[in-house]
């Protein structure tokens, strides 16, 4: 099986939506440097992940991928996106919360609305990397 979260965050770091057939679209939001004028600190840029569950139709960018880092066709890439989508909404049917690992995490509210809480320490912001926050 492929590991789709770590697709979707390398695809992050280049692109800043992400969208996973029929289940939502990964969004990254960049974030300015900002000071701090009260503690004297200078924040790096940033980049928050978001999530919308409405938009769910296919532009192609996650299978073209996987079928390139896999080496399958990309209705292969396709047919295992489909299904890691219908394992995903079944584990969130049975009340469980899924985990994607750099990414955040998955789950239903009381309404039954797909809710994305994203990992506390995830930055999909290629143009501050290495730099960190300073005095």
């Amino acid at each position: 099986m492929i590991d789709l979260s770590n697709a979707i965050a390398n695809l992050l770091h280049d692109h800043d939506t992400v969208i996973v057939p029929g289940l939502g679209a990964f969004i990254r939001q960049e974030k300015g440097a900002k000071v701090n004028v009260i503690t004297n600190e200078f924040e790096k840029p940033s980049a928050i992940l978001s999530f919308d569950p409405q938009r769910r139709e296919e532009n192609g960018l996650l299978a073209e991928y996987l079928s390139l880092q896999s080496a399958i066709s990309e209705e292969e890439a396709l047919q295992q996106i489909a299904s890691f989508v219908s394992e995903t909404f079944a584990r969130l049917q049975q009340g469980a919360s899924v985990e994607l690992p750099q990414l955040g995490t998955l789950s239903l509210d009381s309404q039954q609305n797909l809710r994305f809480k994203a990992v506390d320490d995830c930055d999909f912001n290629g143009d501050a990397f290495g730099l960190s926050d300073m005095h």
